[in-house]
């Protein structure tokens, strides 16, 4: 007998084990491709908060207000070892989340003992909408951390039902300490902490100090700010003033219950996609999740109120009231951010295991449960989907498109240039000015943001080494524009007696060829590149001639603006060829490359030709005999005098 036992136990932890490795591996395919490389917004800013500051002055300040010195201790350490490296702060929020993921799995395996259960639910957790801040922000530690120390909280009150022992209750009081000065909207946690004490006879006996310990990190933390750095007892997101508006919060509250079943409920900078444009079968398939959430719900509180279950009731009113006071807190500020509704998401996630722990799973009810486990995962695939619409994370883009332009292109030499930015809102948070750059270039380096290119083209710029940067929110990226720039330059108080790009149809390719993989079949083709606009575009070993151009005795230059858009290329050169009564002189050749030689300017002289009509040939070869993604772009072709 002992035997059998042994081996159903060995079978239960192998069952276990591969459901946690499982979990594990979900926790990092999940999110392991969404991962950037730069730090940006919020982020950059708490990393300048700690430089230049001691261990003792980085825990006990308060930024912008908020006396966060557990945070504080946690942060000024990553930053202190990792620095700006945003991969390293992705890991581990990646891996953290698992810790968070194991407790989680813990608690719900405490309360069900069963498997299956819990694996399901912390599955949920992984994949929920709710994820993405902790995993793709630096910030999102802190919360991350405020979740570790709540599941802390509740896996020590479960067990003070189950088996109890005063130091659990010890244990609460530190995580509560922990958790009000790691952020201080969760002091919410007092009504339900009061409950754990009221309804628990032994702890009931020793209220005089039990009380006042769990009262008293909120009013020491509402003391220190108000007497010692004179600051608000709570200040909303992005420094803002709580005024509670009991409508706005009502509204919120709604929104928060509705996202809890999956309802995506807020705005696309916020949520994604709004509801109206989510997929009818997602929003059908949330209303059959609701219904038979509901459900479940129903029978067991029916059965508890039938059989007079007051320990049930108790249970449930100290769930009920912590998953309000953490809704609550999410509710009361200018929005609703999804990070801010992971909390009461994780405390409805338990509870709702809690209930599932009270029924029979009979045939019906496991395909009933079968059918909210397979709808809440299509459903968080298909809003992960939309993800890049949430202001953190195309704000994430919009930086690992301006450090690639930036540093990834000039490294630490971009100091010695004038750095001109097109204004753009949504611009002002990610970069925070000229605070994105200055990790890499010192904290002395500025940048200049412009409305229109007209500001920027003045006699001072001639003298200047400089580099400017149009911005497309579209595909929230930075642009060079830099040579444009220098082109308008070079045409100042210069007329224009030709335009080749305007005139294509006045040109041929040649050789012909019919048959290439290019828009039409040819070596040279008209495209539009992101970077340059609309353009000629030429592959080697190919050329474009233009027949019988007349120079008059003022137009003496050509003015060429070149690009090479393929990184796979090697380098190409393009080369100009002028042809005066059968007689070829090749008057140019520029070799461009990958990388930051990709994009150049040219100023060819024709004044040998003045007066004459030539032919003149625009080609591309390779020097060093491979032809592969050999294209040249070609985006200005004039004759100026």
């Amino acid at each position: 007998m002992k035997n059998i036992e042994s081996f159903l136990e060995e079978r239960k932890l192998l069952i276990r084990n591969a459901f946690l490795l499982t979990l594990f591996c979900l926790n990092i395919a999940w999110f392991i491709k969404l991962g950037f490389h730069s730090l940006m917004g919020d982020d950059i800013g708490a990393w300048r908060f700690y430089q230049g500051k001691g261990l003792l002055e980085s825990v006990f300040s308060a930024g912008d207000g908020k006396f966060r010195p557990v945070l504080n201790l946690f942060q000024y350490w990553l930053f202190s070892v990792f620095d700006v490296n945003y991969q390293a702060f992705f890991i581990i929020n990646i891996l953290f989340n698992f810790v968070i993921v194991y407790f989680l799995y813990k608690i719900i395996f405490q309360i069900t003992k069963l498997d299956i259960i819990a694996f399901l639910a912390s599955a949920i957790y992984i994949t929920s909408r709710f994820s993405y801040y902790n995993i793709l922000q630096v910030y999102g530690f802190m919360e991350a951390l405020c979740l570790f120390f709540l599941l802390i909280m509740i896996y020590y009150s479960i067990k003070l039902y189950k088996d109890f022992k005063w130091y659990y209750i010890h244990i609460i009081c530190a995580f509560n300490f922990l958790i009000v000065f790691t952020h201080e909207r969760y002091i919410v946690l007092v009504p339900a902490l009061c409950l754990l004490v009221f309804f628990h006879p032994e702890l009931w006996k020793k209220k005089i100090w039990l009380l006042p310990a769990i009262i008293l990190p909120t009013l020491l933390n509402y003391a220190v700010k108000k007497w010692l750095f004179s600051s608000g007892f709570l200040i909303g997101t992005g420094g803002s003033t709580i005024n509670f508006d009991i409508k706005l919060v009502a509204t919120f509250v709604a929104a928060g219950l509705a996202n809890m079943f999956g309802f995506n409920a807020g705005p696309t900078y916020l949520n994604g996609i709004d509801i109206f444009r989510v997929n009818s079968f997602v929003n059908i398939s949330v209303g059959i999740v609701t219904i038979i959430v509901l459900y479940f719900f129903g029978i067991v509180f029916f059965k508890a109120y039938k059989t007079k279950n007051v320990f049930f009731f108790r249970i449930s009113l100290i769930f009920i009231v912590l998953f309000f006071s953490l809704m609550l807190a999410a509710s009361i500020t200018i929005r609703q951010e999804l990070r801010w509704l992971y909390a009461p998401f994780i405390v409805f996630i338990i509870f709702f295991s809690y209930v599932l722990s009270k029924i029979s799973l009979n045939k019906m009810k496991t395909c009933l449960l079968i059918i909210i486990c397979f709808f809440i995962f299509s459903n968080d695939y298909y809003y992960k989907k939309h993800i890049g619409n949430v202001f953190f994370v195309y704000s994430q883009q919009i930086a690992d498109s301006a450090y690639k332009e930036t540093i990834g292109r000039y490294g630490e030499s971009l100091a010695d240039y004038k750095v001109y930015i097109q204004k753009h809102r949504e611009l002002n948070w990610p970069l925070g000015g000229s605070m994105f750059f200055q990790p890499y270039l010192g904290s002395n380096f500025k940048v200049n943001y412009y409305d229109n290119l007209n500001e920027i083209l003045t006699n001072e710029i001639e003298n200047e080494k400089f580099v400017v940067y149009s911005f497309d929110f579209n595909n929230r990226k930075l642009i060079d524009v830099t040579n444009q720039v220098k082109l308008n330059i070079l045409l100042k108080n210069r007329t224009v007696f030709y335009d080749f790009l305007a005139n294509l149809d006045h040109g041929n390719v040649n050789p012909k060829n019919g048959k290439l993989d290019t828009p039409n079949g040819e070596g040279g083709f008209p495209m539009t590149w992101d970077n340059i606009g609309k353009s000629l575009t030429l592959i080697s070993p190919y050329k474009y001639e233009y027949a019988n151009i007349q120079l008059s005795n003022e137009s003496k230059s050509l003015l060429i603006t070149a690009y090479l858009p393929l990184e796979e290329s090697d380098g190409a050169r393009l080369y100009v060829e002028v042809e005066d009564s059968g007689k070829i002189e090749r008057v140019s050749q520029t070799d461009l490359k990958p990388g930051k030689d990709n994009f150049v300017n040219l100023q060819v002289d024709l004044s040998s030709y003045s007066g004459k009509k030539v032919n003149i040939s625009f080609g591309v070869e390779s020097p060093s005999g491979d032809q592969m993604a050999d294209w040249i772009a070609l985006s200005k072709l004039l004759l100026v005098n």
